[in-house]
């Protein structure tokens, strides 16, 4: 399956027909749960993911051609059906999962472990692209909760690379306040099922935001305003562009 990068935008007639919604945090919890998660293991939810991604390609008819593998390509224009987005959601899982089985892996396997942690920093980019394909798609035919939710679980993504990378604390930083910032307010809207998802992720996402702040003093570095970090993932740097798309584009391999 492929994605343009560089799409153009939908047209005007879809955007207004089209007002999926997606239930993110209810699909991939509710996943994550029954497959192999709430004992930590990876490898079965990675495999879960593989199974899920066969099916939906199956059931949308999203197939790759028999024999040779022919890529196709999945956009605005592709979208009529809210498991056309489950199919990014799970790419992105599938990959996730797989960068922390690599992890896992690495620190039990001294004699590989360099080329595990390479291999699960890659895996974790991939999946952060997914999830920032996912954000940008769902901001055009979503409805408006689904859209932010996409949002805020492309940031969070975004800022499981910067921190393993450990290059750039202050936009991983950012990505981690603008996810809780996104999540939260979420919390406060929708039915008490949402709600709570919402808020458990809000408050899962303490530790990572605590360990950034931790490492930019370490480095001598000065506590950055909540209102600066925010702009600096919504509106980006030099180049244009947010910096969930930054990201994006940098991890698109």
């Amino acid at each position: 399956m492929e994605v343009d990068p560089q799409a153009t935008d939908a047209p005007e007639e879809t955007a207004a027909i089209l007002q999926l919604q997606l239930n993110l945090l209810s699909v991939i919890k509710s996943a994550q749960l029954q497959n192999g998660l709430k004992h930590g293991d990876y490898g079965r939810y990675r495999q879960y993911c593989a199974r899920r991604l066969r099916s939906l390609y199956k059931a949308l008819k999203f197939l790759h051609g028999k024999g040779r593998y022919t890529k196709k390509k999945l956009d605005v224009p592709q979208v009529s059906d809210a498991r056309h987005l489950q199919i990014l959601l799970v790419c992105a899982e599938r990959a996730w999962a797989h960068a922390m089985l690599l992890k896992q892996e690495s620190q039990q396997d001294g004699a590989a472990a360099a080329k595990k942690r390479h291999t699960a920093l890659r895996r974790l980019r991939k999946a952060s692209f997914w999830a920032g394909e996912l954000s940008r798609i769902a901001g055009t035919v979503c409805d408006t909760r689904s859209a932010v939710e996409a949002d805020a679980y492309a940031a969070w993504m975004s800022g499981n690379v910067l921190m393993e990378t450990e290059s750039d604390w202050q936009r991983a930083l950012a990505c981690y306040t603008r996810a809780k910032k996104l999540f939260t307010e979420l919390a406060r809207v929708g039915d008490p099922e949402s709600q709570a998802l919402c808020g458990a992720m809000a408050e899962e996402l303490a530790p990572a935001l605590r360990y950034c702040n931790y490492q930019i003093s370490r480095a001598g570095g000065e506590a950055v305003d909540p209102a600066g970090l925010l702009a600096l993932a919504e509106e980006g740097g030099e180049g244009g562009g947010s910096l969930l798309q930054v990201c994006a584009a940098e991890w698109a391999v």
